[in-house]
């Protein structure tokens, strides 16, 4: 992944682009609180990402 593009590697471009989208997240989340940075944010109070079942067939 060390390809030079135009002088700049690609990993140092996504690198470039990670660092630059973890910036933003932080400057978003600045003076949230830990609870509200958790809590879920749908209008029925619960959320949308559940734990995955492994659902185990026997044969």
């Amino acid at each position: 992944m060390s390809r030079e593009d135009g002088g700049t590697t690609v990993k140092a471009e996504l690198l470039h682009s990670f660092r630059q989208g973890r910036e933003a997240l932080l400057w978003k989340l600045d003076g949230v609180s830990e609870y509200d940075g958790r809590r879920p944010s749908t209008l029925t109070g619960t959320t949308l990402l559940r734990p995955r079942t492994v659902s185990r067939t026997t044969s």
